[in-house]
C-alpha cells in the first residue's frame, strides 16, 4: 500500500501551499521506503481553472496511490480530492511518526466498510426542521463517520435547517459550505460542543 505525504523543505508535513514536495511512501519488510518524489506547490488566490490545472497534475503523479497526508487542508483542493476518491489525513511533524498510524485507519476504515452499520439519521423535529448530535453517533461505537451519517441526509432528503452537534466542523462539510453548496453557520455552546446550523442555498419547498 502507498501514501503520499505533503512534506515541506523542513522534513515535516506542511500545507499546498508552502514549498515542499508530494512524496510517496510504500512499507517494505516493515520499513517505510520512498518511491517517488514530486515538487509542488499552490499559489495562494488562484483562479479557480488554474487551481483545477495544478490539482489534476497532482492526482496523475499520485496515479493509483489513493491516501494523502498533509497538515491542514480545506477548501476546493480538499474537495477534489474527496470527490476523486481520496482518503485525505491530517498530521502533524515528521511522516515516519504517523505512516503507521495512517495505515491502521486505513486499515479500520476497511473493515468497516465490510461490515453492516447501523447508521442513525437525523431526528425530525417538525416544520422542516432537523437535528444530531455527532458527538452522540461517536459513543454508539458503530464505527459511522460524519460523511456516512449527514451525506445521504443532505444529498437525498428535503428539510429546511438541519442542526448538528460537534466537536469540530469535518472537513469535507467544511469543503461543501464554501463551494457554496451549502449554508453553514456555526456558534459554540455552553457545553463546549459546536451547533452547525446548515441549510441548502436555494431552499426546497
Amino acid at each position: 500500500m502507498e501514501i503520499a505525504v505533503r512534506v515541506g523543505k523542513d522534513g515535516n508535513t506542511t500545507t499546498l501551499y508552502e514549498q515542499g514536495s508530494i512524496v510517496v511512501y510504500q512499507k517494505q519488510f516493515n520499513v517505510w521506503v520512498t518511491k517517488r518524489e514530486h515538487v509542488f506547490k499552490l499559489l495562494p488566490q488562484q483562479e479557480l481553472p488554474e487551481l483545477r490545472r495544478n490539482m489534476k497534475e497532482l492526482m496523475l503523479f499520485l496515479g493509483s496511490c489513493k491516501i494523502f497526508v498533509i497538515s491542514s487542508i480545506a477548501g476546493i483542493p480538499y474537495l477534489i480530492l474527496e470527490k476523486s476518491g481520496f482518503n485525505v489525513w491530517e498530521a502533524e511533524g515528521n511522516p515516519g511518526e504517523s505512516l503507521d498510524e495512517v495505515l491502521e485507519k486505513e486499515m479500520e476504515v476497511a473493515l468497516a466498510k465490510t461490515q453492516i452499520l447501523s447508521i442513525p439519521e437525523p431526528i425530525d423535529m417538525g416544520n422542516g426542521f432537523y437535528r444530531i448530535s455527532l458527538c452522540g453517533v461517536q459513543k454508539l461505537g458503530n464505527g459511522a463517520t460524519s460523511k456516512q451519517v449527514l451525506q445521504p441526509f443532505l444529498r437525498n432528503r428535503r428539510f429546511y435547517q438541519l442542526e448538528v452537534l460537534c466537536n469540530h466542523i469535518p472537513p469535507w462539510l467544511e469543503a461543501e459550505a464554501q463551494s457554496g453548496r451549502l449554508k453553514c453557520i456555526t456558534e459554540k455552546i455552553e457545553t463546549g460542543e459546536l451547533r452547525v446550523l446548515i441549510s441548502k442555498q436555494i431552499c426546497e419547498e
